[in-house]
């Protein structure tokens, strides 16, 4: 069951601002904000993976035909609360008949 609400849309000539939740069965809360147009596309929520707390945020820059989408988790085990960090790079590239292929960078 997926109950999706519209926050906010500006729409512009040369800018769309979209945010989003989501609240899933689980209790899963989606926010995605999105900048049409252009320049940066975020997404931004938490979910719960095998009982731990995951937090990922992605940022996708758009230009000339290259879409470069950075994914940011951050995992918190327990009551340890010990946190890792890891990004990950995948550069979507535009052949010359319009399709795509990614690209992953681990770092």
């Amino acid at each position: 069951m997926i109950e999706r609400v519209e926050l906010e849309r500006i729409v512009h000539e040369k800018m769309k601002r979209v945010v989003e939740r989501e609240r899933i069965a689980h209790g899963k809360m989606v926010e995605r904000e999105r900048i049409a147009h252009g320049m940066i596309e975020r997404v931004e929520w938490e979910r719960i993976v095998h009982g731990k707390m995951k937090r990922v945020v992605e940022r996708e820059r758009i230009a000339h035909g290259m879409i470069e989408r950075v994914e940011h988790e951050r995992i918190v085990h327990g009551k340890m609360k010990l946190v890792v960090e890891r990004e990950r790079v995948v550069v979507v590239e535009w052949l010359e008949r319009g399709n795509m292929y990614e690209r992953v960078v681990e770092g």
